[in-house]
């Protein structure tokens, strides 16, 4: 339980912190591409007005203004005359084969006067005395850098990636403290209170015999044997509970399932025969799993024993155990009622029962027991149910 409350704080955490983090770079990008855009379009216009690409050589223009244009992709000068032909080019930069499409300069001379960029070009465009047009285009997608940029923002994502999940990890303990040691003293309790009940109750229950010997037919005797032994099937549970909630690993070794179903389906046909009961289980040889014989015939007799609790009159129990994708399957399904689709969730929480379960007095614990035993086994269980109808119990294992 406090695994998963530490995982899901820092999923949470880390999901709050991540969107925050992308946040900030994406704002952080944009608004530095914006300012880059205009940095570049200013470039741009002192260039197209310092008049370099109408009168001096490629020689000159670099050497002028290469200060102004070093590390950036390269910038094309081009005059245009007034029927849209190309009069000259010129490029400055480290690329002397960039072309700009014929659309794009179409684009730009059609474009209005407050039009910067067109797709990823940005230009700055002048008319000439003689109505020709200067263009001083640059692409802005062959930035030389753009690589090292992409690369370096990734190294930064992951390494805050990887620093926020030490973190987080770090101050989930001191989070999830207080909820830890109010499980374990509520685990405390309840082991330590079942094992103090368990002598006067054996006590009441001994005296009760006693006193049934000499008053046999005495109804408030037989009431206090009743109770009595369900006190002590409660206490039992408690243990157990408390067994697997301090984390005891009971021995495990290779055992079959299908033996084990078998012989615990067997047990239970004379039960459910006098319940007049239609019984039936297939089930597979040859299915071997990782587990506990003891913990999987209990396993095994809290979910038959359910399923003949909650069986109404002519109904019928079903047992199977196969082997599927390499993994035992067991299900075991009944009809009647079912449960409720409000209840589903919580079936296997302790102490849970529904408004059905209270007329059988149950305590609720058995399967809680059930998914600790499972799970203990590192296998999964679940319940599907239709109300009025059935109920179907699922319990997967790893097969060996």
């Amino acid at each position: 339980m406090i695994r998963n409350l530490r995982r899901n704080f820092m999923m949470v955490t880390m999901t709050l912190m991540l969107v925050t983090f992308g946040s900030f770079l994406l704002v952080n990008h944009l608004y530095n591409t914006y300012w880059l855009k205009l940095e570049t379009a200013d470039m741009l216009d002192l260039i197209a007005d310092s008049g370099y690409f109408l009168y001096c050589t490629d020689s000159d223009v670099e050497q002028t203004i290469k200060n102004i244009t070093e590390g950036v992709s390269p910038i094309v000068g081009i005059v245009v005359d007034s029927s849209g032909d190309i009069i000259s080019r010129k490029v400055i930069g480290g690329t002397r084969n960039l072309v700009i499409p014929d659309s794009i300069i179409k684009k730009v001379l059609d474009a209005d006067d407050m039009t910067y960029q067109i797709d990823r070009y940005i230009y700055s465009r002048r008319t000439l005395e003689n109505s020709n047009t200067l263009i001083v285009i640059m692409d802005t997608s062959v930035d030389d850098n753009i690589d090292k940029k992409i690369i370096g923002t990734v190294i930064i994502i992951i390494c805050g990636i990887l620093a926020l999940a030490l973190i987080t990890f770090y101050l989930s303990g001191y989070v999830t403290e207080p909820a830890r040691e109010a499980l374990l003293r509520e685990k405390r309790f309840i082991s330590d209170a079942s094992h103090e009940l368990k002598t006067p109750l054996g006590g009441i229950s001994i005296n009760a015999q006693a006193l049934k010997s000499s008053e046999p037919d005495n109804l408030y005797i037989k009431n206090i044997l009743t109770e009595s032994d369900r006190m002590g099937r409660l206490i039992e549970r408690l243990l157990i509970l408390s067994k697997f909630d301090e984390g005891e690993i009971s021995p495990k070794k290779k055992i079959s399932l299908s033996s084990l179903v078998t012989e615990m389906s067997l047990t239970y046909e004379s039960v459910v025969f006098e319940k007049g009961l239609a019984y039936s289980y297939n089930i597979d040889e040859g299915i071997f799993i990782n587990g506990n014989e003891d913990e999987i015939r209990q396993l095994m007799a809290i979910l038959i024993d359910n399923a003949v609790k909650n069986t109404e009159d002519k109904g019928g129990i079903d047992i199977e155990c196969f082997s599927s994708n390499g993994e035992a399957v067991i299900k075991i399904s009944n009809t009647g009622i079912g449960i409720a689709e409000d209840d589903l969730p919580n079936v296997f929480e302790r102490f849970y029962t529904s408004d059905t379960s209270r007329s059988n007095r149950s305590f609720g614990l058995g399967l809680a027991i059930a998914k600790a035993i499972t799970e203990t086994h590192k296998g999964k269980i679940s319940v599907k149910s239709v109300p009025d109808e059935n109920t179907v119990f699922t319990v997967h294992f790893k097969t060996v």
